[in-house]
């Protein structure tokens, strides 16, 4: 772990932050770095790193607790999935790449997030691609989901539209 001062004007001071953990589970440490918080009305993180050596994630993001407002990106990959079905004993294969962002005033966020799988196999089946669109507006207050994707393998395709929402306390898909 290593952080550098505080600064003047607000600013909790780690510059940046190496964090090795061990999770449970036998899986790989995870390295976070330049972790910057602003501890005013605004909690702001300018980069998030984390590695391992299953993935790749970074990020950035801002909360303002004045007027519950919030701005966040997430990207992810997930470059080999053959090293996860290694740990997990499952014939795994591919890659797997996860953006996403969250937007908006609480209650009533946005969240959005692509997904796309590359070269997908388990076991000896035929390689997939993948793209999947996930979105959620007025999170949490009520919600409505969108999910749309589609899979395909070559000779084969399949697709996704499904959607969601809170109404009346009750979840209403179709």
């Amino acid at each position: 772990f290593s952080a550098r001062p505080p600064q003047i004007g607000g600013m909790a001071g780690i510059k940046s932050a190496q964090v090795q953990s061990s999770p449970p589970g036998g899986f790989p440490p995870l390295l976070i770095r330049s972790f910057v918080p602003k501890l005013e009305e605004q909690i702001e993180v300018n980069t998030l790193k984390a590695t391992g050596d299953f993935f790749n994630a970074d990020g950035k993001g801002s909360f303002d607790w004045g007027d519950g407002s919030l701005q966040s990106e997430l990207n992810a990959v997930l470059p080999d999935l053959g090293m996860i079905g290694k740990e997990i004993d499952k014939p795994l294969s591919g890659a797997i790449h996860v953006t996403c962002s969250a937007s908006g005033q609480m209650p009533n966020l946005r969240i959005a997030a692509q997904i796309e799988g590359d070269a997908l196999t388990y076991s000896s089946g035929p390689p997939v691609q993948a793209h999947f669109n996930i979105s959620a507006d007025d999170v949490p207050a009520h919600f409505a989901v969108v999910i749309t994707g589609q899979a395909d393998s070559g000779g084969e395709a399949l697709a996704l539209d499904m959607r969601a929402a809170l109404e009346d306390s009750s979840i209403v898909a179709s």
